[in-house]
C-alpha cells in the first residue's frame, strides 16, 4: 500500500487491525501518524519519512516489524509505538527527544543507538530485548521504570546528565560493574536487582537508595556516602558483602537492608557522624576514629530580610566530619540570582569588602542585588567543603 504525497496526517486506528497489511509506503508529506495507525497488523518494514515530526502512542504495535527507518525530523516516539515486533537493531536519529514508555518494549532488539537530543527514556522503554551493551547520551536526564530491564546487558554507560535511575531501570541484566555519575540524586527500587555486580560505586550525590536496588547480586564490600539519607528495605539483600562502611549521618533504614549476606557480622561508621545507636539494620556498628572531611547534609541558607540596614544572618546547615568541623563566612552581592545552593561561585557574584562574620548588616551598596553567603566548613587534616547559599530577594 502506498499513502499518497497528498496525505499529510495519518489519523488514529486508521489502519489497526489489518493482518492483510504487509507493506507500506509513507508518503513524504506525512507529518504525524496517528494513536494506533498501523497497530496489530503484519507489517515487515516500514520507512518513515524526513516529513513526520510525532509517532502516536502504538502507531506499530503488535507487527512483525524486522527493521525500522526512522526519519529525522521526528521529535516524539509515542508510549508502546514499536512494542512486540521482532526488530533487531534500531537508530533514533538526533531530532527526537522523547522516547514514550513500552516504545521498543519486548522486540528482539540486540543494538540500540540513542540519538542525543533524547532528555527521557520511559518506562520499559527498551525492557524485554537481548542488549548486551548500550551508550544513553548526554542529553538523557531521566531513565524511566523498567527502561532496561530484562536485558542481557553486561555494560551500560550512564552520563553525568542523568539525575534519577527509575524502578526496576537495569533489572534482570548481565551487569558485572557500574558507576553511577555524581549527578543522580535517587536510585529507584530494584534498579540494579538480579545482575552479577561484583563492585558498585555509590557517588556523594545520592539521598535515596530504593527498596531492593542491589538485591541479588555479587557484592562483597559497599559504601554508603555522606549524602544518603534514606536507604530502602532489602536494598542490598542476598549479596556476598562481608564489608559495609557508612560516611555520613545515620540513614533512615527500611527492613533487612543486608539481609542474606551471611558473612557481614557488622557495619563500621565514621566518628564524629551522628543519629547512630549501637545497631543498625540489626547489625553492631563498629566506630572508625579516622579523620573525615566535612560535609553537610543541609546546605547553608541565609535569614532575616532584604533591606538596607537589616541585618542578615548565616545559618550554616547540618554539618558532620572529624575531628568536628570549624566554620568561615564570606559574604557576596550578585547581579542575577543564585537559586540553588552551589559549591561554586558564579562570576556574577563579588566579594563584599570585609563580610567575613555569620551575620552581615546590608547598606545601600548593596540595594538592587541579591546577596549570598559562602560557608567552609573544614575538619582538622582534611580538606575543606564550601557551599555557597541560595541568594536573598533584591534588596530594597
Amino acid at each position: 500500500m502506498t499513502i499518497p504525497s497528498t496525505v499529510t496526517s495519518i489519523g488514529a486506528s486508521a489502519f489497526f487491525n489489518n493482518g492483510d497489511l504487509t507493506t507500506v509506503t509513507i508518503g513524504s508529506s506525512v507529518t504525524s501518524i496517528g494513536d494506533y495507525a498501523f497497530a496489530e497488523g503484519a507489517l515487515t518494514t516500514v520507512s518513515i519519512p524526513n516529513s513526520v515530526t510525532s509517532i502516536g502512542a502504538y502507531a506499530f504495535e503488535g507487527n512483525l516489524l524486522s527493521t525500522v527507518t526512522i526519519g529525522n525530523s521526528v521529535t516524539t516516539i509515542g508510549a508502546g509505538a514499536f512494542n512486540t515486533n521482532a526488530l533487531t537493531t534500531v537508530t533514533i536519529p538526533n531530532s527526537v527527544t522523547t522516547i514514550g514508555a513500552s516504545a521498543f518494549y519486548s522486540n528482539a532488539l540486540t543494538t540500540v543507538t540513542i540519538g542525543n537530543s533524547v532528555t527521557s527514556i520511559g518506562d520499559d522503554a527498551f525492557a524485554g530485548n537481548l542488549l548486551t551493551t548500550v551508550t544513553i547520551p548526554n542529553s538523557v536526564t531521566t531513565i524511566g521504570d523498567e527502561a532496561f530491564a530484562w536485558n542481557l546487558l553486561t555494560t551500560v554507560t550512564i552520563p553525568n546528565s542523568v539525575t534519577s535511575i527509575g524502578d526496576d531501570a537495569f533489572a534482570g541484566n548481565s551487569l558485572t560493574s557500574v558507576t553511577i555519575p555524581n549527578s543522580v540524586t535517587s536510585i529507584g527500587a530494584y534498579a540494579f536487582f538480579g545482575n552479577l555486580l561484583t563492585t558498585v560505586t555509590i557517588p556523594n550525590s545520592v539521598t535515596t537508595i530504593g527498596d531492593g536496588a542491589f538485591a541479588w547480586n555479587l557484592l562483597t564490600t559497599v559504601t554508603i556516602p555522606n549524602s544518603v539519607t534514606s536507604i530502602g528495605s532489602n536494598a542490598f539483600a542476598d549479596n556476598l558483602l562481608n564489608t559495609v562502611t557508612f560516611f555520613g549521618n545515620a540513614p533512615v533504614g527500611g527492613r533487612d537492608v543486608f539481609g542474606g549476606n551471611s558473612s557481614l557480622a557488622r557495619v563500621s561508621r565514621y566518628k564524629g557522624t551522628a543519629g547512630w545507636g549501637s545497631r543498625w539494620g540489626g547489625l553492631p556498628i563498629r566506630i572508625l576514629v579516622a579523620d573525615l572531611r566535612a560535609f553537610t547534609a543541609v546546605k547553608p541558607r541565609i535569614t532575616g530580610t532584604a533591606t538596607s540596614g537589616r541585618t542578615l544572618t548565616a545559618a550554616k546547615g547540618t554539618w558532620s566530619g572529624y575531628p568536628s568541623p570549624t566554620f568561615t563566612y564570606r559574604w557576596y552581592a550578585c547581579t542575577t540570582v543564585v537559586s540553588a545552593a552551589s559549591a561554586t561561585v558564579p562570576s556574577t557574584c563579588k566579594k563584599i569588602a570585609g563580610a567575613t562574620r555569620s551575620t552581615f548588616k546590608l547598606t545601600s551598596a548593596q540595594r538592587g542585588k541579591y546577596v549570598a553567603v559562602f560557608v567552609t566548613g573544614k575538619s582538622l587534616r582534611t580538606t575543606a567543603t564550601s557551599w555557597l547559599s541560595k541568594t536573598t530577594s533584591k534588596v530594597k
